[in-house]
C-alpha cells in the first residue's frame, strides 16, 4: 500500500484544523484473547498493526503528520513481540514526527493553539475522551479565546469518503480474501449435511480461513438453519440441521486486513419443498436484476430505493401480502419480511467506511467502489403462512468499474442443495 499518497490524499482534502485519530488500545490478556484488531480509519492512514498509537494531523504544520506509539521495552517485547518504536517509526511509516505515546496530550495541546476546528471521534475511546477533555479544558483555561477550536467534527467525515474508492492493492487484497471464502464455502457445500451441528459448519469456515492464509473471520459467521434463518443476526450457531432445512450461512474473512462477505442459503444434502423453492427464487431473482441495474449513474441510496420496490413486489405476487404496492411502501408493510438495506460498502472493513454516503443520493458510484449486493425475505415462525419459517439471503460482493462491473463471488458455489 502507498500510505504516503493516501497522506497527500487526505491533505489535498483536509485544509484547516486539527484532527487526532487513536489506533486500538492493548488486549487486556493474552491467554484467550483474540488477535489484535487496528482501528481502520487510523489503520487507512498509517499502516501500522500495533496497539496504543495515535496520530495528530496539522494540515498547517511543516510537519502535519505527528505520531504517537509504545516505546521500545526489551522485557515486554519478550512477551508481545517486537514494537517499532518512535525512532523506526520515522524510518518507515508515512509521518513527519514520531514520540513514545505518553507524549501525545502535551503535543496535542501545542497544536490546537490558533485553530478553530477539532476533528475528533467521541464515544470511541471513552477512557481517552476523558483525557482528551482535559486538553481542551486547560486550552480553554490558559489561552485566549480566538486562540482555541470552538467547532468538534467527527473525524469520519474527512477520512471515510477517501475509503470508498479503492486503490488496485486494496482490491487485491479483497480478492484474495474472496478467494478464500471460496475455498471455506466449496468445503462447506461439500461437508455440511443434516444432523450436523451449526457449529460444526463453522469450524470448516474457520479451519479454512486460516488454512488458506487469512487473519480469521471479518465478522462472527451466521449459520442458521430452518426457522433460525429468519433471525437476521443470529450467532448462537448452536442447533442441529434438520434433513429439508434450509441452512443460511453467511460469513467471510480478512486478508491483509481486508474482508470479504459472502451469504450462500442452500438444503445440505436434499431437495427443496415448493415454498422454499418459490422463495429462493424469488431472492434470486431480485438480486440478479439489482446487480444488473448497477452503473455510475446510480447511488447506493438509489440502489436500495429501487431494492425495496422489487422485494415489496415480489411479497405480494407471492401472496405474502395483499394490500397495493402503493400501501405497502408507505407503510412500509414489506419491512416485516425484508428489514435491512440492499448493500454497504466492503474493504477494511466488513461494513466500510462507516457506512458514509449510503443514505445520500447525491453520491454516486464510482470505479473503484466495492460493495454488497444482498436481498433476502424472511418469513417469521409465527406468520400464518405457507412459508412460514423460511429465510433467504443470497450476497455477492461487487467491484464497480469505468464501463460494467465484476461480481467478484461469481464463483462461489450457489446451487439451491
Amino acid at each position: 500500500m502507498d500510505y504516503l499518497k493516501r497522506k497527500e490524499k487526505l491533505l489535498k482534502n483536509f485544509k484547516e484544523g486539527v484532527m487526532l485519530l487513536w489506533g486500538n488500545p492493548s488486549l487486556l490478556s493474552i491467554g484467550g484473547s483474540e488477535r489484535f484488531y487496528q482501528e481502520r480509519k487510523f489503520y487507512y492512514l498509517t499502516g501500522f498493526n500495533e496497539p496504543d498509537a495515535g496520530l495528530v494531523v496539522k494540515p498547517s504544520s511543516k510537519n502535519p503528520y505527528i505520531f504517537f506509539c509504545l516505546p521500545k521495552n526489551e522485557e515486554e517485547e519478550r512477551w508481545t513481540g517486537k514494537r517499532l518504536g518512535p525512532k523506526n517509526a520515522l524510518k518507515k511509516l508515512p509521518v513527519d514526527e514520531a514520540y513514545p505515546i505518553d507524549k501525545w496530550q502535551e503535543k496535542l495541546y501545542e497544536c490546537l493553539i490558533g485553530e478553530k476546528i477539532f476533528y475528533y471521534q467521541w464515544g470511541k475511546f471513552p477512557n481517552l475522551d476523558f483525557k482528551v477533555l482535559n486538553v481542551l479544558q486547560k486550552l480553554k483555561k490558559e489561552q485566549r479565546a480566538d486562540k482555541i477550536p470552538h467547532t468538534i467534527i467527527d473525524s469520519g467525515n474527512i477520512i471515510n469518503p477517501l475509503r470508498l474508492v479503492k486503490e488496485d492493492g486494496e482490491i487485491e487484497r479483497i480478492k484474495k480474501a474472496i478467494e478464500i471464502t471460496k475455498n471455506a464455502y466449496e468445503r462447506v457445500y461439500e461437508k455440511a449435511s443434516y444432523g450436523m451441528w451449526e457449529y460444526q459448519v463453522e469450524a470448516i469456515l474457520k479451519e479454512n480461513y486460516r488454512y488458506y492464509g487469512a487473519e480469521g473471520e471479518s465478522f462472527p459467521s451466521i449459520i442458521a438453519s430452518g426457522k433460525n434463518a429468519t433471525y437476521l443476526h443470529y450467532q448462537s450457531n448452536n442447533c442441529k440441521i434438520k434433513k429439508g432445512d434450509f441452512l443460511l450461512v453467511d460469513s467471510g474473512c480478512l486478508f491483509d486486513g481486508y474482508a470479504s462477505d459472502i451469504t450462500r442459503t442452500f438444503i445440505p444434502k436434499g431437495k427443496p419443498s415448493v415454498e422454499q423453492k418459490e422463495i429462493y427464487e424469488a431472492v434470486l431473482r431480485v438480486q440478479e436484476e439489482m446487480i444488473n441495474l448497477i452503473s455510475l449513474k446510480y447511488s447506493l441510496c438509489e440502489l436500495n430505493q429501487i431494492c425495496q420496490k422489487k422485494v415489496a413486489e415480489t411479497l405480494i405476487e407471492l401472496k405474502i401480502l395483499k394490500n397495493p404496492l402503493e400501501e405497502v411502501l408507505e407503510k412500509n408493510l414489506h419491512k416485516r419480511y425484508f428489514p435491512h438495506r440492499l448493500g454497504h460498502w466492503l474493504g477494511l472493513d466488513v461494513h466500510d467506511a462507516e457506512g458514509f454516503g449510503m443514505e445520500d443520493p447525491n453520491i454516486k458510484l464510482e470505479p473503484g467502489m466495492v460493495l454488497t449486493i444482498e436481498p433476502g425475505i424472511y418469513i417469521p415462525e409465527d406468520e400464518k403462512s405457507p412459508f412460514k419459517g423460511i429465510g433467504v439471503r443470497l450476497e455477492e460482493d461487487v467491484l464497480v468499474k469505468e464501463k460494467g462491473i465484476e461480481v467478484l463471488t461469481l464463483e462461489i458455489p450457489k446451487d439451491i442443495c
